[in-house]
């Protein structure tokens, strides 16, 4: 019987039942062919069944006495050579059980445990001269050999019904089929490594949450920062007289929603303030009763940081900040008031003057701490110290300079900026390139503000208000420095 290979991978124990089936099969049709050709006692073959046909025509009564003494012999050797088939059976099942599924390919031969007792295919007759395996009828169907059929009434390959039956040559994956080993349930067909769970179905580096899925650099928000500043409107500015203004007064004031930010506020200061208050009431009657909102004004002459340390309600004739007829320190406003807001303007003009820029700034920082340590959830505002006018004429310009003036805003905009608490410059806006106010934005040519000024103040709170309520107010780390000479400058607006 012709040897076949199979290749074999997997684990599956229908195709090691498969194994065991095939194998029965083929024992049997050695079994079958051994009980056809058997070897004589002196070594030699039974001659082939078409030759003891034509011997049986010349000696029919001869050919019958031998075929019965061949009958006993073989039917004496088909015992012993059943009990040898049987237990390469037994061994071939035993070598399929220890069988090692995961190995390549395994060279199963049935006959190769017979091979002593099977004739190597050189000593027996060519092959088409000897009856193949599949010619060989079964051992309950063949013919005694007196009554053999000749080679030309033998059935066909297709007709033999000993391998037919049973699970034969062109229905095993055989030598026929193997050609094409890629059908036999080989690497390519048996569930390979990419049918397992294995590395084709386990999440690949494609598609686990590899570092393409993962939100990448371009989609974090540490490059999107820069849009705060982008937001920004940046200018270049061609300065050729330093003496002109900033910014030119708006011709009038319009409503804005922003402005209910400064509802519920208390706002202080001296005669700059007080202004201030009057001129909001005057445009609520004039343009309408929501601009800058509801505040409540606490502003009159003379209060200063120097009254507020110094002095208390209960001082005779105190200039302290009055509410409802009631004098109160800066501190107690917010609550006399009911406020949750408190804007503090720097009064530069009566603290430096009486006593200095540094005694002036330990005046203010001692009113701030003092109100901070009284209202910690307040939101304190604390307003710069606007310029003047530079007037020789004025006594309060020549008693107090703008150098003077920008020098105590940058003192306490820096406290502000290590204690927490906003800082509006709303000098600058106000000034022209080289620190002054315009003469055409003060109302006494010297340090007080024009009504039609203040409106750059609105503007100023207002833009304030916005990048409070979006989160995103920042107090300026200096003020900005004076511009003596003609440049190109870049601001941001």
């Amino acid at each position: 019987m012709k040897s076949f290979t199979f290749t074999i991978a997997g684990k599956q124990m229908a195709l090691k039942l498969w194994w065991i089936i095939t194998a029965l099969a083929a024992v049997a049709a050695i079994t079958v062919t051994l009980c056809v050709v058997l070897p004589t006692d002196d070594g030699e073959k039974n001659p082939p069944a078409r030759d003891e046909a034509c011997s049986s025509c010349e000696d029919s009564n001869a050919e019958s006495n031998e075929g019965s003494a061949v009958s006993e012999e073989s039917s004496h050797n088909e015992s012993s050579e059943s009990n040898e088939s049987f237990e390469s059976v037994e061994e071939s099942v035993e070598s399929l059980e220890s069988f090692d599924p995961e190995s390549s390919e395994v060279n199963t031969n049935p006959e190769s445990s017979s091979d002593s007792e099977v004739p190597p295919e050189d000593e027996t007759t060519s092959e088409s001269e000897t009856p193949s395996e599949s010619e060989t009828p079964s051992e309950s169907e063949a013919p005694s050999e007196s009554e053999k059929p000749s080679e030309s009434e033998k059935p066909s390959e297709s007709e033999t019904p000993s391998e037919s039956e049973t699970p034969s040559e062109s229905e095993t994956p055989s030598e026929s089929e193997t050609p094409a080993e890629s059908e036999t349930p080989s690497e390519s067909e048996t569930p390979s490594e990419s049918e397992t769970p294995s590395e084709s179905e386990t999440p690949s580096e494609s598609e686990t949450p590899s570092e393409s899925e993962t939100p990448s650099e371009s989609e974090t928000p540490s490059e999107s920062v820069p849009e705060e500043e982008s937001s920004e409107e940046v200018i270049t500015v061609t300065i050729t007289d330093v003496t002109e203004p900033r910014n030119p007064i708006p011709e009038t004031l319009y409503t804005d929603p922003i402005d209910s930010f400064f509802n519920n506020s208390v706002w202080t200061g001296y005669s700059i303030m007080m202004h201030f208050g009057r001129y909001i009431g005057e445009w609520h009657s004039e343009i309408d009763s929501s601009i800058m909102g509801n505040p409540t004004f606490c502003a009159a002459v003379g209060i200063s940081f120097y009254v507020d340390c110094t002095q208390n309600p209960s001082t005779p004739g105190t200039t302290l900040p009055l509410y409802r007829g009631q004098a109160y320190n800066y501190k107690d406003l917010p609550q006399a008031t009911g406020s949750d807001s408190m804007y503090v303007l720097l009064t530069g003009y009566s603290d430096i003057r009486r006593s200095g820029v540094n005694r002036a700034y330990n005046n203010t920082i001692q009113s701030l701490y003092s109100i901070k340590q009284a209202n910690p959830d307040l939101n304190l505002v604390v307003l710069a110290c606007n310029y003047n006018t530079g007037n020789p004429e004025s006594e309060v310009c020549g008693a107090v300079s703008n150098a003077s003036v920008f020098k105590y805003n940058q003192m306490v905009l820096e406290y502000c900026n290590s204690n927490g608490i906003d800082f509006v410059d709303v000098a600058t806006p106000l000034a022209t390139w080289n620190g002054y106010l315009p003469d055409d934005y003060s109302s006494d040519h010297a340090y007080h503000i024009a009504k039609d000024a203040f409106m750059l103040w609105v503007e100023t709170l207002r833009d304030y208000a916005r990048a409070k309520t979006a989160g995103t107010w920042t107090n300026p780390t200096e003020m900005p420095p004076f511009i003596t000479s003609p440049t190109t400058i870049t601001i941001k607006k």
